[in-house]
């Protein structure tokens, strides 16, 4: 499985996947985490459903609502920051293995379909940085730690945390835009995501052309 892993994290496709779903996985929880933290409901449905019921009941507790919020506005952080990017993903599963639950327990319409993918992403992270994992369940004589041979230029380029931090900072400022009303409805959405597309897309392009023989070389 090790050796399998390993395998897959030499092609260069997946790793830019990798660092694009911490952004998308990151992003993504930026909005929720907000609302959450600011003390407002995160849906109107009515009480009178399991979902809008369970969703009250959760507003009503105060502090440990605002806490749930805080949890998904770190974890993204993290994520996105791509240097601490293996502490969010331990987080983010957390997170989203107990929204799941959550959403098959009260019977969520169709959100079970948008909730599993995300675990299975978060359980892709996991896996990805197995290395830095796998230390937590092995003794204390056991552990042996050497990164000396881990040197990929590509993975840990400061370029992903630039980028990290500039697609945050869009996506937190669509979230503020969005609470003072200032962007509303759906196309206050499109725009963010199409600006966070561009800007994403762009960073790529930039950083391809720039390292291009760090590209020829990798496997």
């Amino acid at each position: 499985m090790k050796t399998f892993i390993e395998r897959l994290r030499q092609f260069t496709i997946l790793k830019v996947f990798t660092i694009y779903l911490r952004y998308l996985i990151g992003g993504g929880f930026i909005m929720p985490g907000m609302t959450k933290m600011m003390g407002n409901r995160f849906t109107t449905l009515s009480t009178e459903t399991d979902v809008g019921a369970f969703f009250e009941a959760l507003y009503q507790t105060g502090m440990y609502w605002q806490f749930l919020g805080w949890g998904q506005f770190i974890a993204a952080i993290l994520l996105m920051t791509q240097r601490f990017a293996t502490i969010g993903a331990m987080l983010f599963f957390g997170i989203i293995l107990n929204i799941y639950i959550i959403t098959i327990s009260i019977e969520f319409t169709g959100t079970a379909f948008i909730t599993f993918p995300m675990l299975l992403a978060a359980i892709y992270l996991l896996l990805w940085d197995y290395k830095k994992i796998i230390v937590l369940f092995q003794r204390a004589d056991q552990i042996q730690v050497n990164y000396s041979e881990d040197k990929d230029e590509f993975l840990y380029h400061p370029w992903w945390i630039v980028l990290g931090v500039l697609l945050f900072g869009i996506t937190l400022f669509y979230a503020l835009s969005k609470m003072s009303r200032t962007l509303t409805g759906l196309a206050g959405f499109l725009e963010w995501m199409l600006v966070c597309v561009l800007v994403g897309f762009f960073g790529l392009v930039l950083f391809l052309w720039t390292k291009r023989k760090m590209i020829f070389n990798s496997h």
